[in-house]
């Protein structure tokens, strides 16, 4: 009795002690969309601005080395952020950030010891790359990519099927294309696997990554398919397609993303 109860007030202080983590790293999360979002306006402002002086250059929503002004502004706390994710109705918007693979499973935006983690840019891609691959943790308490789980229902991703991405030279929208539940499983075998996460880097690994792609989609929209044709033919297209990553939980093994398609530019 005396030790049941013992284990009751442990596993509750725990739990306590887990929402009072979240509540704390919600309070973070919020004060950076507030810079976030007050930077965006201040260069909105500022070109609006510019745009009045018939010297101004065409486009002064970027500073001299190319990064959009909300970018300097988070740089100046964590100089590894890169970029901006935001999906209103999962409750995403966060800042990336790119080091290693493994530094900001661990680590939030201000680098302190955090189980939430942060978004983050895969160490392989360069910020040029077609393919920009984001990592992030599906928590519990919903935050982080813990959203994405939604995107398994066809009928929610048709009606919710754009989310916007910011690479450093402003907010883009992007349309969901494809939505995969991927096993790594030992009982899985090796040629039945689609290893997202290696990137391609000749067209026709490209062809090949977005041919098993479909294949392995839940959910498909093959209206891009001529979008998906026309990426590497132009360089300029830097961020063009977008993976968004996660765990999902049926299984240990189970990897859950869903990928989209800049409709700008």
């Amino acid at each position: 009795m005396v030790f049941s109860l013992f284990i009751m007030v442990i596993a509750g202080l725990k739990i306590s002690s887990y929402y009072i983590v979240s509540d704390k790293q919600l309070a973070k999360e919020e004060e950076l969309r507030s810079i976030y979002q007050a930077s965006k306006e201040n260069s909105k402002t500022s070109t609006e601005d510019a745009g009045a002086e018939e010297s101004a250059p065409a486009d002064s929503d970027a500073d001299e080395v190319g990064f959009s002004k909300p970018a300097v502004f988070l740089t100046d706390i964590n100089p590894d952020y890169v970029g901006w994710i935001e999906k209103q109705d999962l409750s995403i918007s966060y800042p990336v950030v790119q080091r290693d693979n493994t530094f900001y499973l661990k680590h939030n935006f201000e680098q302190e010891a955090d189980r939430h983690g942060t978004i983050f840019l895969d160490e392989k891609c360069a910020k040029d790359s077609v393919i920009h691959l984001l990592h992030g943790h599906h928590m519990r308490d919903g935050s982080m990519f813990a959203g994405l789980k939604k995107l398994e229902n066809h009928k929610y991703v048709e009606e919710h099927n754009t989310f916007l991405y910011d690479s450093g030279d402003g907010e883009k929208t992007y349309l969901i294309y494809a939505v995969a539940l991927l096993d790594f499983s030992g009982e899985v075998l090796e040629e039945e696997c689609f290893y997202y996460y290696r990137l391609p880097q000749t067209v026709t690994e490209y062809e090949k990554w977005q041919e098993t792609l479909e294949k392995k989609a839940l959910y498909y929209d093959k209206s891009v398919s001529k979008q998906l044709e026309t990426v590497l033919d132009n360089p300029a297209l830097k961020g063009k397609i977008v993976v968004l990553s996660t765990c999902e939980y049926k299984t240990e093994t189970q990897r859950l993303i869903v990928v989209g398609i800049c409709q700008e530019g």
